[in-house]
């Protein structure tokens, strides 16, 4: 198994997580 690989997805998955929070809190406004 791909380490960098897996380590990318989880880097991406927790950029949109982040992504959606920070969205919410923004549109919170």
């Amino acid at each position: 198994m791909n380490t960098v690989l897996v380590l990318l997805v989880i880097l991406v998955y927790l950029i949109q997580f982040a992504g959606d929070r920070i969205v919410r809190a923004v549109t919170r406004k």
